[in-house]
């Protein structure tokens, strides 16, 4: 299956929630179904740095994006820096929380990238 990378850099995160390396932050792998699209997989690494892979041959390999997320207690804001595939218009706040296996990533629902709202909101299980 060919899927195409989206570089989230993650720049101002709370250490438990990025991974100083405990069980309950975001780092490690990650997957959720998108309805009609196939599995998407989001790997975040202790710093932040993450990668999301979107199931082709919808999402061409050539639309990266690239964005700055920042995590303040639940509270996930997300500047897109560039790629083909940035939104270019403010993302909203969105809600992230972790719990045991499961990512839950919500709001944004007045996010003008209706893409970029269909790949975060839902939840993810840790792989």
């Amino acid at each position: 299956m060919r899927v195409r990378r989206i570089v989230l850099l993650a720049s101002a995160c709370v250490v438990a929630a990025c991974g100083g390396g405990g069980g309950g932050g975001l780092s490690g792998q990650w997957t959720k179904a998108m309805t009609g699209e196939g599995d998407v997989v989001l790997d975040v690494k202790s710093g932040g740095k993450a990668t999301v892979e979107l199931p082709a041959p919808r999402w061409p390999e050539t639309n990266d994006w690239t964005a700055t997320f920042s995590l303040a207690g639940d509270s996930l804001t997300i500047s897109d820096e560039g790629g083909p595939s940035a939104c270019g218009q403010p993302a909203p706040k969105y809600a992230a929380k972790v719990e045991g296996n499961a990512l839950t990533i919500s709001g944004g629902g007045s996010d003008p990238c209706g893409g970029r709202h269909a790949v975060l909101v839902g939840t993810w299980t840790r792989m």
